[in-house]
């Protein structure tokens, strides 16, 4: 996927988040540095709100689309996001 850039208001929403410079798997098997992953796309982009992007480490980055590893992401993302994520009805999960 192509790089995208975070809006500059969610950008700094999210760089006081404590969240995001830990690995949202956060399991024995975390290694390398810590990245921002939008968890869903919606209408074919990737969805640019605070509670759809989360710190994932390197090794959980490149293994982000198997099923145990988007299980958790995605348990983490309606946690923060509740309602909000029920608006978009036509989610596709990354």
């Amino acid at each position: 996927m192509a790089k995208t850039t975070i809006p500059p208001d969610v950008r700094a929403d999210l760089e006081k988040q404590e969240r995001m410079y830990r690995c949202v798997v956060a399991d024995k098997e975390c290694s390398g540095r810590i990245q921002w992953h939008h968890a869903v796309l919606f209408e074919n982009r990737s969805l640019q709100v605070w509670w759809a992007i989360h710190g994932i480490c390197d090794h959980h980055h490149e293994i982000a689309d198997r099923p145990d590893i988007r299980k958790k992401i995605v348990k983490v993302m309606y946690e923060l996001g509740g309602k909000d994520v029920e608006k978009y009805e036509k989610i596709k999960k990354l």
